[in-house]
């Protein structure tokens, strides 16, 4: 089968792609489009979409795509489009990515969607719990995504007590993630990959007693045997959280509907503990970590719904 996976312009995107480049078997031919901000950890992709959003070309892109897309730069629209027609791709996924769902929908090419975003739209939200629901209008986008053939959403709270009531044609899929063996190491974990915060979150961390933060190498062999996870809510750390049985200390940034939807239902579940963009609290910083981290959670959250990985469904008999 030939595949391309398009995702989309959040630091979450790229380690959800990266996982399951690593998990398609190798018989199927995948093609990647990404965002700068969603490949640092790919050692390579196909295209690089940010340039659809230089030198915007007002209302020529609606003609070739619909009202319902983004405004984009044309010539780079219409290359894109002949590249993908050139490819012929059997199926298109897209994490959050609406041009290549557009361009999908007006190749008549196959179109899933597989994405933690679409916790948004897909799950029946009490707006009692909606923390930052007067943010989540950036978001209003995700109803204008053309109709797909599959809709997933990429989650491990479809695999929690209690998990949130699913909406008609919506399904949950499993997170790839991480099931390490047992380890020496008690300390809590911090993993931070977002490069603007990186450095201000470190100088806080950095004094957090037991606490120490690891690279994604570190993160995997320490994972067990840590005490708790610190995270910015990139689905995929919120996942290997969850399956290892790990509470979670998220700081979400303000822009990011992933971190925000995913510490949302963190403290809704009492799973882990919400921060928000903890960084702003200036000289309360440390001391809200040290509370949180101090804090013990429901140790008994998880109840399997037996979902597929992503790569399952594209090939039910690997």
């Amino acid at each position: 089968m030939r595949i391309i996976y398009a995702a989309g312009n959040r630091i979450g995107a790229g380690s959800q792609l990266y996982r399951f480049i690593q998990n398609l078997p190798k018989e199927h031919v995948l093609k990647t489009a990404a965002y700068i901000k969603s490949s640092y950890s790919l050692p390579h992709i196909d295209w690089t979409l940010d340039s659809l959003h230089y030198n915007v070309q007002y209302k020529k892109s609606k003609e070739i795509l619909g009202p319902k897309t983004l405004n984009v730069n044309h010539n780079i629209l219409l290359s894109l489009i002949s590249d993908i027609e050139q490819f012929e791709p059997d199926l298109i996924i897209t994490d959050d990515e609406l041009t290549v769902s557009n361009i999908a929908n007006k190749l008549n090419i196959k179109l899933w969607y597989c994405s933690p975003v679409f916790l948004f739209s897909g799950i029946e939200w009490d707006f009692k719990i909606r923390y930052y629901s007067k943010l989540f209008y950036l978001y209003n986008y995700l109803w204008s995504f053309p109709e797909a053939e599959k809709t997933f959403i990429y989650s491990p709270f479809g695999d929690i007590n209690f998990r949130p009531q699913i909406k008609y044609g919506y399904n949950w899929i499993t997170p790839y993630h991480v099931i390490q063996q047992e380890s020496n190491y008690y300390k809590n974990i911090a993993i931070l990959n977002n490069p603007i915060r990186k450095k201000t979150l470190s100088n806080i961390i950095n004094y957090v007693y037991d606490t120490e933060i690891v690279s994604e190498t570190e993160y995997e062999k320490k994972l067990y045997g840590c005490n708790k996870v610190l995270t910015e809510g990139e689905t995929s750390f919120i996942a290997d959280a969850i399956y290892n049985e790990k509470n979670v200390c998220c700081f979400p940034s303000l822009d990011d509907v992933e971190g925000l939807l995913n510490s949302m239902l963190l403290r809704e579940y009492s799973i882990g503990e919400d921060l928000s963009q903890v960084e702003l609290m200036e000289n309360y910083a440390l001391e809200a970590i040290e509370k949180a981290l101090s804090r013990d959670y429901n140790q008994n959250f998880l109840n399997k719904l037996g979902s597929p990985l992503l790569h399952e469904v594209i090939c039910p008999n690997t």
